[in-house]
């Protein structure tokens, strides 16, 4: 598009409003793909993210026909003549006495003048550079927010929708036992790892302090593996695809669990994530902590079940 613009107008760019639009469109769509990606952005703010990005879309598409600039195609040539076509009676090129299309065109310019850009095109253009200013930094904003939460120590809350069907977990008894398929499509069933100690977290791609808490957690997995131990994460109201597709992004080597139906987390009563439980491993449950854990208090936990 660039190299026609030279071309025709003489200019790789002109700040045009149908250029600048499509500049808007590009930096909305860009600004959705970090959203998702970087920050783990679902729902309705990615939603609507989307909504703004094809609502750009329209106006690039249609705007040409209410601002005025070079893509000004509404009976306009580019060099700002009207062309007419008329119908005249006679023979045709070929001699079929059919009617013969003939074009007029008026006030044309000369044919090496190139087309100006009115005062309004310029207003329209720079109007659209603070839409996208304010879009952007709409988006940055929303984007770094750190996620809500119930006290300082990095906890969301979450809403259950699974049915708690045993006792809850309680400190010095058995971890209460699960079988749950991971994210690469095996079993694990929490029972079965006894005579390894275990740390069952749970969190989620969207939930900000469990990202932020993951690198602390895969850094310490290679140490607690070597040593028997095994970490097994559930993800709360999350597919098998989406957990798969963070935890790569994230290089993430344990055990991943989705738990889209809040199952697990319903028979473990969690109230908000990130919240862990340290298993000895004779399957007795050692500590239970909720929000956050710095590397300090991530190694004081593990050291308890011999991590």
């Amino acid at each position: 598009g660039a190299v026609w613009a030279n071309v025709a107008w003489g200019s790789y760019w002109s700040w045009d409003p149908k250029e600048t639009a499509s500049l808007v469109t590009w930096l909305i769509y860009g600004a959705y793909l970090h959203a998702r990606v970087v920050r783990g952005w679902r729902g309705d703010r990615a939603a609507w993210l989307l909504v703004i990005g094809f609502g750009a879309t329209l106006f690039t598409y249609f705007g040409n026909l209410f601002f005025g600039g070079l893509h000004s195609y509404s009976g306009l040539n580019n060099n700002g003549s009207v062309e007419i076509v008329s119908e005249q009676a006679g023979t045709g090129e070929e001699g079929t006495g059919g009617p013969a299309m003939e074009a007029t065109t008026i006030a044309a310019a000369a044919p090496d003048e190139r087309p100006a850009r009115s005062t309004r095109s310029r207003v329209t253009s720079l109007a659209l550079i603070g839409i996208t200013a304010v879009v952007i930094i709409a988006v940055a904003v929303l984007a770094n927010q750190p996620a809500r939460t119930d006290n300082g120590n990095g906890l969301t809350a979450v809403n259950l929708t699974g049915a708690a069907g045993g006792a809850a977990p309680e400190v010095g008894k058995a971890a209460p036992d699960f079988l749950a398929a991971t994210v690469d499509g095996k079993s694990v069933k929490l029972s079965d790892l006894r005579g390894h100690p275990v740390w069952l977290t749970f969190g989620a791609s969207w939930c900000q302090p469990c990202r932020a808490e993951a690198p602390d957690i895969q850094a310490a997995y290679a140490d607690f593996k070597a040593k028997g131990g095994e970490i097994v994460q559930v993800f709360l109201n999350e597919d098998a695809p989406a957990v798969k597709d963070y935890a790569d992004r994230v290089w993430l080597t344990y055990v991943k669990v989705p738990d889209p139906n809040t199952t697990i987390a319903s028979e473990y009563r969690i109230l908000g994530i990130p919240s862990h439980f340290f298993i000895a491993s004779d399957g007795t449950l050692t500590s239970m902590k909720v929000g956050s854990l710095d590397p300090d208090k991530i190694k004081a936990a593990l050291a308890e079940i011999g991590g």
